[in-house]
C-alpha cells in the first residue's frame, strides 16, 4: 500500500500553500528514525493540511451585492480595528486589496483579501492548518463575517444551495505531486458518496457537481483510473490531475456552469500542477492546491472550524486504509434532464438518504456526528440526520434559529 508516507517537517508555514523546496515529483526519503511501524508516519496527519477558505457575503434580501457593499466593509473592518485594543490591523492603503488582524494576547491572526465578484462581496482568508484557524476563530469571526454584517451582507441567503465556500487545501506532499495516493483517495472518497454533494457537504451542482451527477461514461472513465492506478506504477499527483480534467471530467460537460470547462465541478483540479498560479497574492511559493468547490458557505468562524474538522477527519480516516476506493453511483436524471433545485436537496436523493450518507460517513470518520450535525447548513437534511443520532429537539431549533438569525429571516422561511 503506497498510503504510508514520510512527509517533510520542521518547514514553517509561511503563506497559501508554502513549498517543500522540491520543483518536481520526488519521493520523500526515509530516514532511520522514520520507520514504517511508527504513527507518526501513517497517512496525512491533519495537522499539515493548509485550508484556504474563498467566503462569499451578500444580501439577504436582493441576493446581489449592494453598491456599497464593498466600501461599507472596509470602513466596518477599520471601526472594529479602532475599537479593539487587542489588536494590530495592517492595510494594504495603497490598493484595498488586503487586510491583516494579529491578537496582541495570543497567536491568533486573519489575513483576508475582498474583492467584488458577480453578486457578492468574495472574502479568500491567506490560509492556515486546522490548529491555527481554531486560535484565529475569535479574529474571523469578528473582522470577516462580523464586518459583513455591518455592511449590510450575510453568508448568503436562505436559499442556500445558491451559496458555496470554496475551499482550497494542500499539504507538503501535494505540493511535489508525491502525495497522489491521498489526493486520490479523498476524490474518490467523496465522489463515491454522491449525496455528499447534493445535500449534505453542498448542494450546488451548476458550480460544483459531483461525479454521481454525470453520465454514466464520467464514472466509467474514473473506475478506470483508479483500477490501474492501485496496480501501479505509480503516478504523480499532477499527472492523476491531468487524467482527470481530459478524461473524466470530459464527460460533466453537458449540465450547469461546466460547459467543457473542468474548473466547474466538485473538485477544480486547475491548480494540481507543477505551475500553478494564486487567485490573489498571498506571498506564497507555492499555489499547488485541491479546490473543493463543493461546500457550503459555513454560517459563522464556527461553522467554517466544523468544515475543516470533518475534512481533516476524513483524511485521517483514508490514511489508515490499505486501497484506495471508488463505488460508483449513479444519481438520475440525466445531466441533460436535470432542474437545479434551489434549497433542499437535490433530485434524485432525499433528505433521509442523504442525512444517513451523512452521519455514516461522520461515524466512521471518528468525528463528534452531534457537533457536526448541530453545524450543517442545509436544514433540511440537518434535521433528519438529528433524528439518526437523537439529538435533542431543543439543541436542533436552537441551531436553527441562530442560522435565521444570521440569514435575517424567520425560522419558518430558513426551513422551508
Amino acid at each position: 500500500m503506497r498510503f504510508i508516507r514520510i512527509l517533510i517537517f520542521g518547514v514553517a508555514i509561511t503563506g497559501f500553500y508554502w513549498s517543500c523546496g522540491i520543483g518536481s515529483f520526488q519521493p520523500p526519503q526515509k530516514t532511520s528514525a522514520q520507520t514504517s511501524d511508527s504513527p507518526d508516519f501513517i497517512g496525512l496527519h491533519a495537522s499539515e493540511i493548509i485550508f484556504g477558505p474563498e467566503l462569499e457575503f451578500t444580501d439577504p434580501q436582493t441576493a446581489s451585492r449592494p453598491p456599497d457593499g464593498m466600501e461599507n466593509f472596509w470602513t466596518a473592518v477599520r471601526e472594529a480595528c479602532n475599537r479593539d485594543q487587542t489588536v494590530v490591523c495592517e492595510f494594504d492603503d495603497a490598493n484595498l486589496k488586503h487586510f491583516e488582524v494579529k491578537s496582541l494576547t495570543g497567536s491568533g491572526r486573519v489575513k483576508a483579501f475582498p474583492y467584488s465578484d458577480p453578486g457578492i462581496i468574495e472574502v479568500p482568508l491567506a490560509p492556515m492548518t486546522l490548529a491555527e484557524a481554531e486560535a484565529s476563530k475569535d479574529l474571523i469571526q469578528r473582522f470577516v463575517y462580523d464586518t459583513a454584517a455591518k455592511a449590510g451582507m450575510t453568508p448568503g441567503t436562505h436559499e442556500y444551495n445558491r451559496w458555496c465556500a470554496h475551499t482550497n487545501m494542500s499539504w507538503p506532499g501535494l505540493r511535489d505531486g508525491s502525495d497522489s495516493d491521498m489526493f486520490l483517495a479523498y476524490f474518490a472518497d467523496f465522489n463515491s458518496k454522491p449525496e455528499l454533494g447534493l445535500g449534505a457537504f453542498s448542494g450546488d451542482i451548476r458550480n460544483a457537481p459531483v461525479l454521481g451527477t454525470a453520465n454514466s461514461a464520467s464514472q466509467d472513465a474514473f473506475a478506470a483510473l483508479v483500477r490501474a492506478f492501485n496496480q501501479g506504477p505509480s503516478k504523480t499527483a499532477f499527472q492523476l490531475a491531468t487524467e482527470i480534467n481530459e478524461n473524466v471530467y470530459l464527460y460533466n460537460s453537458n449540465f450547469g456552469f461546466g460547459a467543457g470547462h473542468g474548473r466547474y465541478n466538485g473538485f477544480n483540479l486547475s491548480h494540481l500542477k507543477e505551475d500553478a498560479y494564486a487567485k490573489k497574492n498571498y506571498g506564497a511559493a507555492n499555489n499547488v492546491r485541491v479546490e473543493q468547490r463543493a461546500s457550503y458557505m459555513p454560517l459563522s468562524a464556527e461553522h467554517l472550524i466544523s468544515n475543516y474538522k470533518v475534512i481533516a477527519g476524513r483524511f485521517t480516516y483514508l490514511g489508515k486504509q490499505t486501497s484506495i476506493k471508488y463505488s460508483p453511483k449513479r444519481i438520475l436524471p440525466e445531466p441533460s434532464e436535470r432542474v437545479f433545485k434551489p434549497k433542499g436537496v437535490q433530485e434524485g436523493v432525499t433528505a433521509q438518504s442523504v442525512a444517513k450518507v451523512y452521519v455514516d460517513f461522520l461515524k466512521e470518520s471518528g468525528l463528534d456526528a452531534k457537533y457536526h450535525v448541530l453545524h450543517m447548513m442545509n436544514p433540511k437534511v440537518q434535521t433528519e440526520a438529528a433524528k439518526l443520532l437523537n439529538i435533542y429537539q431543543a439543541e436542533l431549533e436552537g441551531a436553527q434559529w441562530r442560522a435565521a438569525k444570521i440569514l435575517g429571516v424567520s425560522v419558518d422561511t430558513y426551513l422551508e
